[in-house]
């Protein structure tokens, strides 16, 4: 009688890893199936890409004798390509920055701070005036003010 005890605690233990292996190659089934599905995802972003690449070099393709640094989709009946206006470009600053939280971004704003920037970092006003497309300097010296930091520098130099 004691040989059957045995083999009941057997059979249980054997049901019980039954029991565990099915729960863990369900749980394996299951990644399996995510791994797959992230694969599929990842093929078709790829292949989207390429597709993407394919489209915009025959989609923006502005004619040799033009230059363009900004290009905008073919427009009209021709299907022509053109420059971007500097409102179009306005509207894409406009609606970007609102996207991201900065309303109060502008063009003019991003001008300004490129300017101070560069004239912090080069000190060198014609060449500003060049980068900058103005035509004299009086018109550029409007955008390098100077920073709290600089006129505090000044005011402590003058005490040595």
């Amino acid at each position: 009688m004691e040989k059957r005890v045995e083999t009941q605690t057997t059979t249980e233990e054997l049901l019980q890893q039954n029991a565990k292996l099915e729960h863990e190659n369900a749980e394996l089934k299951a990644k399996l199936h995510w791994y797959e599905e992230q694969f599929r995802l990842a093929q078709h972003r790829r292949f989207a890409a390429q597709r993407t690449d394919a489209s915009r070099s025959t989609q923006y393709s502005p004619e040799r004798s033009e230059r363009f640094l900004f290009i905008s989709a073919p427009v009209g009946r021709k299907g022509k390509n053109r420059r971007l206006t500097q409102r179009s470009i306005e509207k894409l600053v406009e609606k970007y920055a609102t996207a991201f939280g900065k309303p109060a971004l502008t063009v003019h704003s991003l001008r300004h701070s490129f300017a101070t920037r560069y004239y912090i970092e080069n000190n060198d006003v014609p060449k500003l005036k060049n980068q900058s497309g103005h035509s004299s300097i009086q018109t550029k010296m409007i955008y390098t003010h100077l920073t709290d930091d600089q006129m505090r520098d000044a005011v402590n130099n003058m005490d040595k």
